[in-house]
């Protein structure tokens, strides 16, 4: 069963997402669409008021923008930092008003995902089992979401879906200089990464930073056989713009845009096809005005295919 879909992060309403949008219609072989947070950000419209914390006309705009595709495809969501519409007290002093108290407000009542009251869900599509966690609800050791991980990654049928795919908004592997080792990402990579690598996770899809950047199979920042490989790709296009500068390149960082200023080659989405139980291959596609072009691939062959000792996937012919 081959399962097709492609991901996509920081898709707010700017230009950028517009050619994405277009780029994706045009891939009829397409299945559904991953998105790994920060939609609209309608969080960052305008100043707050208590009764309109987050703008829902920002909201309606960027739905109107997004109905093409998601009429087209079927869509799956998890929330960003975007979401979570309680404001800092910078900005409520400024504001002069408080924040609203229900986090992720209007995602929860605009997006109906299978996690109901919690933004954390997993489900099986063809081969593939995927999960989708919260980067900014409680995980650690002992909460609802850490519990739900360690659970659901127990139950996996690897017979019925060989491949496990996990997302996330904040990234725990990003050599990039913008949104490093913030605490969402440290603290949840060390709450969770020994689970993770136990139960082996193919690959990790992430967004937040507005750049593009794939790791070797790694674990505990170190390139291991047998890890997952991480995938950054919150590269959709949005008003901040793009997310320019790297630290030293680890030896855990595969492919990355080092030199790359012009947006339109910073901005993109993934492509994400499986082939059978031991195939996957991931493509990065930029975007241009009137051309577009791949600027990543990579296939991921799973080990016990290649008649190898070690467990997980293997990077091939990457790009």
């Amino acid at each position: 069963c081959v399962v097709l879909f492609g991901l996509i992060g920081e898709i707010a309403k700017t230009k950028y997402p517009r050619i994405n949008i277009q780029d994706l219609l045009g891939d009829h072989t397409l299945t559904s669409l991953v998105i790994v947070g920060d939609l609209s950000y309608a969080d960052s419209e305008g100043l707050p008021t208590p009764e309109y914390p987050c703008s829902q006309t920002r909201w309606d705009s960027w739905s109107e923008m997004m109905q093409p595709l998601s009429a087209t495809l079927p869509t799956m969501t998890l929330p960003g930092n975007h979401e979570l519409e309680t404001f800092p007290p910078h900005l409520q002093g400024e504001a002069g008003i408080a924040a609203t108290m229900t986090p992720f407000l209007a995602y929860g009542k605009r997006f109906k995902m299978p996690g109901g009251e919690q933004f954390f869900y997993s489900y099986n599509y063809g081969s593939a089992h995927i999960i989708m966690l919260n980067s900014y609800e409680p995980f650690a050791e002992g909460s609802l979401q850490y519990d739900f991980l360690k659970k659901d990654l127990k139950a996996v049928d690897r017979s019925v879906t060989p491949w496990v795919l996990l997302c996330m908004h904040a990234p725990w592997y990003n050599s990039n200089t913008h949104h490093h080792k913030e605490p969402e990402e440290v603290l949840m990579k060390k709450a969770m990464e020994e689970v993770v690598h136990k139960y082996e996770v193919d690959i990790i899809f992430s967004g937040h930073v507005h750049n593009y950047e794939r790791t070797y199979p790694v674990y505990k920042d170190q390139v291991t056989v047998g890890a997952p490989v991480y995938i950054v790709a919150g590269d959709a296009g949005n008003r901040e713009g793009p997310a320019l500068g790297y630290y030293h390149q680890p030896a855990w960082s595969a492919f990355r845009l080092d030199h790359e200023a012009d947006a339109y080659r910073v901005f993109g989405h993934g492509r994400v096809e499986v082939h059978n139980s031991s195939h996957l291959e991931f493509q990065w596609h930029r975007l241009r005005e009137e051309e577009k072009d791949i600027g990543d691939s990579v296939w991921l062959v799973k080990n016990q295919w290649l008649r190898t000792a070690s467990r997980g996937v293997t990077p091939i012919a990457g790009s």
